[in-house]
This record gives structure tokens, sequence and C-alpha cells, in this order.
């Protein structure tokens, strides 16, 4: 194996090229076949787990470009600042305005947490409440979880256009212009804009685009125009 520094060196450089990692490479890339050898020196660069793959990839933390979320992907590998999948969910929940619903989750996260949800729920770390036509999981706290389903019920109730967020405004039709949209559909805005970190409820975005007579279907000559700051 490699002297101690010139193994973090050789480290440094994989992951600036490619990123991630799985321990087998990192016992090819050092050649070597102690793991705790590899992680001392993964503990030395402070590294991170994914919590996608049952934790079996390996990133340094200053690679990630992390999201509103604490949350990274790199093509289906996600990472997050949180912690582990259970970590991640449970922070997700407990520090959101509005809960989350299931699809909301797995919209942000891109990976199954119908189980992770269910333990949580039987663990007593989270409330789940029935909600419209799915569930809404909030923060354990009751206080909290009294002022998510406050603003989750406001947010359904959609919000007044006087009142509207002027950000909320600027997000949706940026994303419009620049996703070079042709069919407006609020449910897949809604999604493309939650992989990018930013959860808008489907009422919010039809908001936006009732307010600025946006057609259904645009032609790319005359798409609208974001209205300044």
């Amino acid at each position: 194996m490699n002297t101690f520094q010139r193994s973090l060196t050789i480290l440094k450089k994989y992951f600036k090229k490619h990123k991630v990692a799985d321990i087998s490479e990192l016992k090819k890339l050092l050649n070597t076949s102690s793991r705790m050898s590899i992680f001392r020196r993964l503990k030395m660069l402070e590294y991170c787990s994914s919590f996608s793959h049952a934790g079996k990839y390996y990133t340094l933390k200053d690679i990630p470009n992390f999201n509103n979320f604490k949350i990274w992907h790199y093509n289906d590998i996600g990472f997050s600042l949180h912690g582990n999948l259970k970590e991640t969910v449970l922070s997700l929940i407990i520090y959101s305005e509005a809960g989350h619903t299931h699809r909301e989750l797995e919209n942000v996260i891109k990976v199954r947490v119908h189980n992770t949800l269910l333990n949580l729920v039987k663990e007593k770390k989270i409330n789940r409440e029935k909600f419209k036509v799915s569930y809404l999981y909030l923060s354990h706290e009751n206080s909290k979880a009294k002022a998510q389903r406050a603003n989750r019920i406001q947010q359904d109730q959609g919000i007044r256009e006087s009142s509207l967020p002027p950000w909320i405004v600027i997000e949706v039709l940026v994303h419009i212009i620049r996703t070079n949209q042709i069919v407006i559909d609020s449910v897949v805005i809604s999604e493309q804009l939650a992989k990018k970190g930013l959860v808008l409820t489907k009422d919010q975005i039809e908001q936006t685009i009732k307010r600025f007579n946006i057609k259904k279907k645009l032609d790319k000559a005359h798409q609208p125009t974001p209205p300044a700051d």
C-alpha cells in the first residue's frame, strides 16, 4: 500500500475526477484489502456515504453541490448532509414548513421511502395524517405539526394573487422559459422544481399561470417574460 500522505493525494485526485466510489474501487486504487485503512484515510479527508444503494458509495464532502434540501445526486446515487436515508427523511419532514407527502419526498430524494416512513411513524418520530387522497407526514412535536398542518391547508386552498410571494412567480416563469416548456403542466413543473430543491404546490404554480395568462400550449416564439425584481 502507498504511504499515508501519498494515498491521501491519490484519493483526492480520484474523487475530483470520478466524484464517487465504492469500497471495491478504493481497494484497487490504494492496493489494499484493509477496509479499516481506507476509512482512516477517508476520515482524514472528510467523506460522506450515500443514503441510497445501502450506503455503499462514498464521496468527499467538498465534491457535492448540495441543493436547498442539503441533498446531492450523482447519476442515481444520492448523498445527504442529514446522514443516511432514515435521517434524511426525518429531517426533511420535521424542518419543513408544511409537512411532506410520500410523493413529494420521493420527488426530492429519488428513492423509495415507503418503508422508511412507516418505521418513523412506528417509532413515533413523526406523525401521519390523512390529507385529501394521501397521507401528510408531520413533525412529532405537536406545536410544530399544528403549524405545518395550517400551512398545508393554506397552500391547498391556494394563495391569493395579492399575497403570492414574488420568488414563486419568478421561479415558475424562469423555469418555464429555461426548460422550453411547450405544454404547460403544473404537476410536471412541480416535480421538475422539486428535483432542484424547490417544493411548490400545484396550486401555487396554477396561480402563477393564471396570473400571467399563460396558455396551456405555448408557441416557442411567444413565451412569457419573467417579471422584473
